[in-house]
């Protein structure tokens, strides 16, 4: 046993020794894919392999198979471990091969080792070393001449590039190539990136009919590569240039008499499309076409009808016939622009002598006057004659001849003029002293003749009859006239006075009589029959009883009683024979009588007989101007204004003209339009027949008496709703008063009783509404009973009055209850409840309107859980009426089990409190089985292999149920159709596979699934996909495949692909393609993914004309196992290709000579040659190349035998040609060869030089300052020969008289080049232009030359003036704040011709402020100026020549040159004007001022004028208004003022008045003291500024006085500087009070030094300092700035500061008492002397105001005076009674009568208080006339204002009447405070002082 162990170890021990010393080396490389470019040179390394040998020995590596010939190895490390380098043996090419797989083996020095394999891949990478390859060498294409701009050309263009990336990218261009570049370029393009061809301009096979370039494709590689191939593009002609008429213009001449037939022209015209000429037809049209026809196809035009110039069309145009000339292309296109041509031809109809002279008539009608002699016979319109032929045979000649003498003509009559050229009028005089005679001849016969005068043959005659006219020899003779008339003043017009009659003896027009009448206007005469008459031009409207009366009438006997007048008769010749005649007027009554006065005006009180002035009667009175009865008058009342007789209360007698009352007048029956006045027309009337009469107006004015009471027309009922607001209006009362006027009818309302205080009226409009405090409530008081009255404001006062019934509406304002709820109900889901139940709610208001409304409040699921509102809200409903409950969509138990309802019952009709009741409703709900099963997705999708087998798991579904019992949630699952290979697990929802499936047979299995829960069924689709499994073979789609490819070298080119198919999917479809056979010589690569097979290297068909392949494909599933293939056969057949060129033979290329004037169509060459190619590569066609210098359409070849002949005029194109012929087979592409065949054009002498160089409108301009030689123009010209004899030419001048010459006045013509120069002095001024012409020779033989049209050369004026101004310095004003206004023009003028003055502002301060139209010279503001700013601007404008300097420096000497233009200027002072733009500013924000306690009533304060400021300047612009807007007191000052009511100004203690001045309002009594503080304002109309005013009430003690050297005006000027230098020392507030003069020890002022007043203010307490203290202060501060002090006092002159100055220095204490005491005395003496006056003067006033109070009516007559008031006085105007004045005040109280209901007063229930209305009534009799009043009044008490006051109160008041009567001046008689009307003026009594 232990020796078999150890055989057994032994043998192990063996093996495994054997096995480890034969291991393969181990190979290794850092990346088995490597790449290189394809441009890596032989030698460089790729990479390194490593190799070890694992068995202890060497290793070695060598490629193998053609990784050998790729790559050589370089061992570079050698042992058991060794490395190589792989280095690179052969030349890459990536188009070659794109990949190499290199094979490498590893072999070990151990025998037995095994080698190891090394595969590396080596990616080649692409460098750009392939140029693009055309398709073919050459293309060809034809396009027609009108193809389409930008369109593309169909080419077939093509270029590919085998490298790849930019590389192989492609891009294509074109470029011209032959010698016609320029006119090739731009005419075709290439689309860069497609090459397709298109085109850019518009082709003309007429100028071009082909076109050569080089197209160029370029990669995109770096470095670019380029090739290239030839585009021919031919050019097809197409119908589009119409015939060409040749020798245009086309002009003939014919003389009329030609006969028909005769040829008048031939045209010739050529088709221009010479590509593919037609036929060519003429016709012919136009005005003159009748007479003339044309041979279609030979042009020639001949007379068809006698065309005579002197009538019809010919005649119309003036013998020039123009009609057209159609030449047309016979073609099928039709007539068009494109195939027809039409010019004119002109033919000139010449004129032949062959027409009579023609009168215009046979026969004329002439007159003349007897006795005339050398004057004309009268004949209408003249004797027309005229010739119709043509000047030089139309002369007339004329001849006259009496009827008895017609052989002879009458040299008594003669025609004028007796010659008529062509056609004229003429007339016939008597040229001998030779007249007719009426009497004895009165008609005579003429003949006139007319004659050709060339051909006197030619003539014709008229018959002219002759009427002799009488004339006037006798005057008209009168034979009925008077010299006396008589007429009725006021006649009418045309009433006849008389008939007057003349005659005359003659004849005729001579022997009727005209009558004209002198010496005035208001009578006529009849010019015709002589009837006299009246002529008044007046209105005659005949009121009179008399026919001839009239109205207005010129004829007045009161102012002109009789007419002398002449009457004149004249004869239609003017013979005249004048008489004189006197008319008298008899007397009419034609005056009315005329009252005294226009107007009468009369008062009456109503109820009275007597009138206003207290007489019983009133007299009017008229006069009349007439005699006799017609100036005695009557009088009489004619009517009155109304309808109801008022002229029935007066009675007027009719001799004396006075007016009586009969009836006394009550003023309410008067109409009410009268206004309260009786109107009566009054008439006075004379005795006349018939009478006249007059009227005149009296207004008697009725004064109206209070004597009717108010009315109410009815009792008023009306309601209004309880709860109503105050002020709700609930009616209106309406009184009415008879009386008529006011105040009678003017009515006051008020509520005597039974308002409860509930309501108010409004005393004016009586409208009734409910009081403010009211409480209406209509269960308490259900309605009112109100007792109005209505009181007039008449003398007396009546009343009347009337009872309003109110009652209250009901109002909705008890919210409503419930009767039921809350209430809870219990129902099964999923049914029906048409009512769930019923809601019942009460209300006890009357119109109760209940509304029911439900709300879900809550629901809760059977989990208890709230649900979601929004799925329940909308199921339930309530009747809003009825209050039912009801679901129309029923109860779902699932969603909640119990619903909590919200129901509100709100009443609609409810106005206030709460309108609703709100309870719960419950409904619980019982479940059902109502809901199916429903699976957790809406749909379920699973996967499974076709291969699976059965009982695989396909997907698990699930369901659930909502319902919420347990037996109604057990679902179940079925798959109903049993045929599908698909199972399910009943309970659990397996599905599972259960039969055999095919995925290429159906690949998607929808399989249904229910769910059940034995009520309900759910179901859902379960889509199944079924996976691949690789079961199928792929398979070509074609059984073979067949190419077809030309041979050629080809670079991998692709030349087609295989397609095949996998029926299975994914990875098992990967179809992988590869060559197995056939493909020995490896020209063929297929792509082993797509299929595409390429081809590469040199293919030639005559080697190999075919490539049998086999084509293998394999799918590629994931397991190769299951790999399955297929195969294909492949044929490639490889084509021929066009490879030879055409050659031509030697005989081709000889030159060829001809003339310019060879025909067309002349043979000059033939060319030939020969192709090595076969079929159709070797069928030639030759054609004229764009190589050459040949630029027209000259010669043609035919395209099959290459005859070359000369197709178009040679005329002009002499010279050395050479032309292109090309020789190209039909190989595609075709292959050519060119030929440069030149051909010599020899030249003839044939034209004439013709002009080239003109100057324009033949006119050239010169500077008259050029100087000698300067060159004018270069006159051009050319010979269209060749030859350089032919085309030599020589220019002259060309003079009047034929002539030639090189000179030309001031002008030298060069006769080789033409230049014409100035060699003289020339002008403008002298001489502005020339004319010149100049004649042009060759050198020809014969020479031929041309002359030039007539040219003129102007002369140019030269700018050498500058501008300049009229005047140095202009005025100007402009408004400030104004933008864009005009300021002024200014205007330079310049002495040059075409000046242009260009206009600017020089730079200054404001120039910048304005703007100036630089043409114009208009100037305008451009940003508002500011006139505070500047007020005066000086603008430097200035004007400066821009004419465009014209180019004269080469013509002109240096001293015409402006080299620098100067500018003039002008000031322009601008005035800028104030406008009120700034507002008034004051000084200081904060103003200080005191007032000694004695100051006076109304003492001027402080001026505020003086403290204000304004920018503006004009004194309309500093109008200033000040206010006070504050004013506040402190100290005594506020205790005794602030609430005191001062009625004087503006009712404050001070007042700020509008003119600035701040005045005192009040007495200041000794004791106060404090600090009044002012809020000031001023405004204008541009704004307003605020300051603050502290006025200090001080006393003596308080008042500083600094002594100051100065005048008060210097003091004025640095008074605050000073206070506020001192302020800043003390460190108080110095405040400036006044300035005096400085008294001197003798009381006089000192007028050099001043005392400035001052008090000192404590800034933080406000109280002001006694002076002595303040002096002190100063004393203290003098040490520490004693230098300071002195300082300012020297700088301004302070003399001293003490106490303020009482007076003169005291001379003693002993005198001053004396004096106290003296004065003491004398004061005393004087009191009781003023008390003694004092008494006397008041009881002598008091007798005489207690007199004239007794005397003086009560009642005021004088209205609307104005009240003065004086403070603290009870004295009167004189206006009024001053003991009655009281009635003033109770008036205006009783005009207020209707506010005073607005509040309760009494508390009562009545709005008016009692004692208020009983006052009313007390006072209202003030007006009544019998009452007298006595008041005595207290003489000896003043008002309390004035009675502790030592102010004079006759002063006071004085002061305040003058005060108040300045203020009506300045104010209009109102009172501002604080900018409000002061109304306290209205109730202040005044009086007259």
């Amino acid at each position: 046993m232990a020796k078999l162990n150890i055989t057994i170890y032994a043998v192990l021990v063996l093996i495994c020794n054997t096995l480890a010393s034969n291991y393969p080396p181990r190979i290794s490389v850092n990346s088995t894919i490597q790449q290189a470019s394809e441009s890596t040179p032989i030698g460089t390394p790729l990479f390194t392999i490593t190799a070890e040998d694992r068995n202890g020995g060497t290793v070695e590596i060598m490629a193998t198979g053609q990784t050998s010939q790729l790559v050589n190895i370089s061992q570079t490390r050698s042992g058991n471990t060794a490395t190589w380098n792989v280095l690179l043996k052969t030349k890459l090419d990536r188009e070659a091969k794109s990949s190499h797989m290199m094979t490498f083996i590893a072999t070990s020095s151990s025998k037995d080792a095994p080698v190891s394999p090394l595969e590396v891949t080596l990616f080649v990478t692409d460098v750009n070393d392939e140029k693009p390859m055309f398709s073919s060498q050459a293309y060809r294409v034809k396009v027609p001449e009108n193809h389409r701009l930008s369109s593309d050309i169909n080419a077939n263009i093509l270029a590919t590039d085998s490298d790849n990336g930019p590389g192989g990218s492609v891009s294509y261009s074109i470029q011209p190539a032959g010698q016609a570049l320029a006119l090739y370029n731009d005419t075709f393009g290439i689309r860069e990136k497609s090459g397709k061809l298109y085109l850019k301009k518009a082709l003309d096979y007429e100028k071009l009919t082909f076109y050569q370039y080089k197209v160029i494709a370029k990669d995109g590689g770096n470095p670019q590569l380029n090739n290239s191939a030839d585009l021919l593009i031919t050019i097809l002609d197409v119908q589009d240039t119409p015939p060409i008429f040749q020798g245009l213009p086309y002009m003939a001449d014919i003389m009329e008499d030609s006969p028909v037939g005769t040829s008048i022209f031939e045209v010739f015209a050529l088709d221009g499309d010479t590509g593919i000429p037609n036929n060519i037809s003429y016709s012919i049209s136009g005005n003159c076409s009748k007479y003339i026809t044309m041979n279609p196809s030979s042009g020639v035009v001949r007379i068809k009808k006698t065309m005579d110039r002197d009538e019809g069309t010919i005649k119309e145009f003036r013998g020039v016939c123009s009609v057209n000339v159609t030449a047309s292309e016979v073609t099928n296109v039709g007539n068009s622009t494109q195939t027809n041509t039409t010019k004119p031809l002109i033919i000139t109809v010449k004129d032949v002598n062959d027409n009579p002279p023609k009168f215009g008539e046979d026969v004329y009608h002439g007159s003349v006057k007897e006795n005339m002699t050398d004057v004309p016979i009268s004949i209408p319109g003249g004797i027309s004659v005229s010739d119709i032929d043509q000047i030089g045979n139309n002369e007339i000649q004329l001849s006259v001849y009496k009827s008895d003498s017609i052989n002879t003509s009458d040299s008594d009559i003669g025609a004028s003029p007796n010659t008529i050229l062509s056609k004229g009028t003429f007339l016939l005089r008597l040229v001998n002293p030779y007249m007719f005679d009426y009497e004895s001849t009165k008609t005579m016969n003429l003949t006139i003749i007319a004659r050709d005068k060339k051909k006197s043959s030619l003539s014709d005659s008229c018959t002219l009859y002759v009427t002799i006219n009488d004339t006037n020899d006798n005057d008209p003779v009168f034979t009925e006239i008077n010299e006396t008339y008589y007429v009725l003043e006021n006649s009418c017009f045309n009433t006849t006075v008389t008939n007057i009659k003349a005659t005359d003896a003659d004849s005729g027009n001579y022997g009727e009589i005209t009558y004209i009448l002198r010496g005035s206007n208001s009578f006529q005469i009849d010019d015709k029959t002589g009837r006299l008459y009246v002529s008044c031009n007046e209105s005659c409207n005949n009121t009179r009883k008399s026919i001839t009366d009239c109205d207005k009438s010129c004829l007045d006997r009161e102012k002109k009683d009789v007419y002398y007048l002449t009457v004149e008769a004249k004869d239609g010749g003017g013979r005249r024979t004048p008489s004189s005649i006197v008319i008298r007027l008899n007397d009419t009554n034609d005056n009315k009588p005329i009252f005294r006065y226009s107007s009468y005006q009369i008062g009456l009180n109503e109820n009275e007989t007597n009138f206003s002035d207290g007489k019983m009667k009133f007299k009017v009175e008229a006069t009349d101007r007439d005699q006799l009865n017609n100036s005695i008058i009557s009088y009489s009342i004619v009517k009155s204004n109304d309808t109801q007789n008022l002229s029935d209360h007066f009675a007027m007698d009719a001799t004396k003209g006075t007016i009586t009352i009969t009836t006394a007048i009550d003023y309410e029956q008067l109409p009410p339009s009268s206004n309260g006045q009786v109107i009566l027309i009054l008439m006075a009337e004379d005795h006349g027949k018939p009478s006249q009469s007059s009227t005149v107006t009296l207004t008697i004015d009725v004064k109206d008496v209070n004597d009717n009471n108010p009315s109410f027309a009815v009792q008023y009922n009306s309601s209004v709703k309880e709860n109503a607001n105050p002020g709700t209006f609930v009616l209106n009362v309406s009184a009415g008063d008879a009386d008529k006027s006011k105040p009678n009818n003017q009515i006051a309302y008020f509520i005597e009783k039974g308002g409860s205080d509930q309501f108010t009226i409004d005393g004016t409009s009586g409208n009734i509404s409910v009081q403010i405090g009211a409480k209406l409530d209509r269960e308490t008081s259900p309605s009112y009973n109100l007792t109005v009255i209505a009181i007039d404001k008449g003398n007396p006062q009546l009343t009347g009055s009337t009872t309003v019934v109110i009652t209250l509406e009901d109002e909705n304002d008890t919210p409503p209850s419930w009767r039921n709820l809350p209430i809870t109900v219990s129902v099964t889901e999923n049914t029906n409840y048409t009512n769930v139940t019923q809601c019942f709610a009460t209300d006890v208001d009357i119109d109760a309107g209940l509304n029911y409304s439900i709300m879900l409040k809550e629901a809760i699921d059977v989990e208890g859980v709230k649900v979601n509102k929004t799925l329940i809200k909308d199921s339930f409903f309530i009747n809003k009426t009825s209050g039912i409950v009801y679901t129309k969509t029923g109860f779902n138990a699932e969603v909640a089990v119990k619903l909590t309802f919200e129901v509100t019952v709100n009443d609609t009709q409810t106005l206030k409190n709460k309108p609703n009741a709100t309870d719960e409703l419950i409904i619980n709900i019982n479940d059902t089985n109502d809901k199916p099963p429903v699976f957790s997705k809406s749909n379920y999708t699973a996967e499974v292999m076709e291969n699976a087998p059965d009982g695989t798991h396909v997907r698990t579904l699930t369901a659930t149920d909502a319902d919420i019992n347990y037996n109604n949630k057990i679902i179940k699952y079925y798959i109903d159709d049993t045929t599908l290979p698909f199972n399910i697990e009943t309970t659990k929802g397996i599905v599972t596979k259960v039969g055999k499936i095919d995925r290429e047979a159906c690949d998607l299995w929808d399989v249904e699934i229910r769910a059940t829960d034995s009520v309900h069924n759910a179901t859902v689709t379960l889509q199944i996909s079924i996976l691949d499994f690789n079961d199928n073979t792929p398979y070509f789609l074609n059984n073979t495949y067949t190419f077809y490819e030309n041979e050629t070298e080809y670079n991998r080119t692709r030349i087609g692909a295989l397609y095949a198919d996998d029926l299975d999917s994914g990875q098992n479809a990967n179809i992988t393609f590869s060559i197995s056979e056939g493909n020995s010589q490896h020209h063929f690569q297929i792509d082993q993914y797509t299929g595409d097979l390429f081809i590469e290297g040199c293919i030639d068909r005559e080697k190999v004309p075919s490539y049998n392949l086999r084509v293998q494909i394999s799918d590629n599933p994931s397991n190769a196992d299951y790999r399955k293939s297929n195969t294909t056969q492949v044929t490639v057949h490889i084509l021929d290709v066009n490879d030879n060129k055409p050659t031509f033979d030697n005989d081709s290329k000889r030159a060829v000579d001809i003339k310019e004037s060879t025909v067309n169509g002349t043979l000059i060459k033939t060319v030939h040659a020969t192709d090595m190619d076969v079929d159709k590569n070797s069928e030639l066609f030759y054609q004229i190349g764009l190589d050459g210098n040949v630029s027209g359409d000259w010669f043609v070849i035919n395209k099959a035998t290459g005859e070359i002949r000369i197709s178009n005029s040679l005329k002009d194109q002499a010279g050395n040609y050479t032309i292109q012929v090309l020789a190209i087979d039909e190989g595609v592409p075709s292959l050519n060869n060119s030929l440069m065949l030149n051909i010599h054009i020899i030249d003839e002498n044939l034209h004439k030089p013709a002009f080239t160089n003109l100057p324009p409108n033949h006119i050239v301009s010169i500077f008259e300052c050029a100087k000698n030689y300067t060159n004018v123009f270069r006159i051009g010209a050319k010979d269209d020969d060749k030859a350089f004899v032919n085309r030599l030419l020589k220019y002259e001048f060309l003079y009047p008289n034929s002539s030639l010459g090189s000179y030309f006045e001031s002008f030298f013509l060069n006769e080789t080049s033409g230049d014409i120069y100035v060699v003289g002095k020339i002008d403008h001024e002298t001489r502005p232009e020339y004319k010149i012409r100049v004649r042009c020779t060759d050198h020809g033989d014969p020479p031929l030359s041309t002359s030039s049209p007539e040219l003129t050369i102007q002369v140019l004026d030269v700018n050498d003036n500058n501008p300049e101004f009229n005047e140095n310095i202009t005025l100007a004003e402009v408004n400030e704040n104004e933008n864009g206004t005009n300021v002024i023009q200014v205007t330079a003028h310049d002495r040059d011709s075409k000046a242009f003055i260009q206009y600017s502002i020089k730079d200054g301060e404001y120039s910048d402020y304005f703007q100036i139209d630089k043409h114009t010279g208009r100037i305008t503001t451009s940003k508002p100026l500011d006139r505070e700013k500047i007020s005066l601007i000086n603008l430097m404008i200035q004007a400066k020549d821009v004419t465009k300097p014209e180019n004269i420096s080469s013509q002109c000497p240096t001293v015409y040159h402006k080299t620098n233009v100067s500018t003039v200027g002008i000031k322009v002072v601008v005035t800028v004007k104030d406008a009120n733009d700034n507002p008034p500013n004051f000084t200081e924000t904060y103003l200080s001022k005191g007032i000694l306690r004695n100051t006076k009533f109304e003492t001027v304060i402080l001026d505020l004028t003086k403290v204000v400021t304004d920018k503006d300047v004009l004194p309309k612009n500093q109008i200033h208004h000040f206010y006070a807007t504050s004013l506040s007191y402190t100290g005594t000052l506020k205790d005794e003022v602030e609430n005191k009511n001062i009625k004087t100004n503006c009712g404050k203690a001070f007042c700020v008045h509008p003119n600035g001045s701040v005045v005192t309002n009040f007495v200041i009594s000794e004791t106060m003291k404090g600090l009044a503080q002012l809020g000031l304002l001023v405004n204008d109309s541009a704004g307003n500024s605020t300051a603050s005013m502290k006025i200090y009430v001080i006393s003596d003690s308080q008042i500083v006085a600094m002594h100051v050297i100065k005048t008060i005006p210097q003091v004025d000027e640095i008074k605050f500087k000073v206070l506020q230098l001192y302020s800043d020392i003390i460190g108080y507030d110095c405040v400036y009070d006044e300035m005096d003069p400085y008294q001197m020890e003798n009381g006089d002022p000192d007028p050099f030094t001043t005392l400035l007043k001052f008090h000192v203010v404590n800034r933080a307490t406000e109280q002001i300092l006694e002076a002595k203290d303040v002096l002190k202060t100063i004393d203290s501060v003098s040490g520490g700035k004693g230098d300071t002090l002195k300082n300012i006092a020297d700088l301004y002159s302070i003399k001293s500061i003490n106490l303020m100055q009482s007076g003169p220095a005291d001379q003693s204490s002993l005198k001053n008492k004396e004096t106290y005491i003296l004065i003491a005395v004398i004061a005393l003496l004087s009191l009781i002397l003023c008390i003694i006056i004092y008494f006397y003067i008041k009881s002598t006033k008091r007798y005489k105001t207690k007199l004239k109070a007794a005397n003086i009516p009560t009642a005021d007559r004088k209205e609307k005076k104005q009240s003065l008031h004086l403070p603290g006085s009870n004295v009167y105007s004189s206006t009024k009674n001053p003991l009655m004045n009281k009635d003033e005040e109770v008036k205006r109280s009783m005009e207020n009568l209707d506010k005073l209901d607005d509040v309760s007063v009494s508390g009562s229930e009545n709005s008016l208080d009692p004692s208020d209305f009983e006052y009313a009534k007390r006072t209202m009799t003030y007006e009544e006339p019998s009452e007298e009043k006595e008041v005595v009044m207290d003489m000896y008490v003043e008002d309390g204002v004035l009675s502790n006051s030592n102010v004079d109160p006759l002063a006071l008041a004085l002061s305040q009447h003058e005060k108040q009567k300045n203020e009506k001046k300045m104010n209009g008689n109102t009172h501002f405070a604080n900018g409000q009307i002061n109304q306290a003026y209205d109730c202040l009594e005044t009086t007259e002082v």
